[in-house]
């Protein structure tokens, strides 16, 4: 009996989830997760200070692309560029710094 179009489609979606969780545990997607997380973070101090795009680039001399790259996870930025978007936005390095890099003190 075929299998209906629904089904084909579970079967896929449960392909791509597996396939996803095996990336997540190489080191490409444990990198690729810590780029997802300071995207993430700096997306939302931008919001909290009614920054857009243009405006951060604007202030730390970025052109617009290479922001794209660092939101998309594309780009391996230096601690220095950290710092200059960061102090763009106005808050702390360490806001946007992903959890995985943060060691706790004792």
């Amino acid at each position: 009996m075929a299998k209906s179009k629904i089904d084909r489609m579970r079967e896929m979606a449960a392909e791509i989830q597996r396939r996803s969780e095996e990336f997540a545990k190489t080191p490409e997607g444990e990198d690729f997760d810590i780029q997802m997380e300071f995207a993430t973070k700096l997306l939302k101090a931008m919001k909290a200070k009614r920054m857009t795009k243009t405006d951060l680039c604007e202030r730390i001399g970025m052109k617009a692309p290479q922001f794209t790259k660092i939101i998309q996870g594309e780009a391996n930025i230096t601690i220095t560029m950290i710092g200059r978007i960061a102090k763009g936005v106005g808050v702390p390095p360490s806001r946007l710094m992903p959890n995985k890099l943060v060691v706790a003190s004792k």
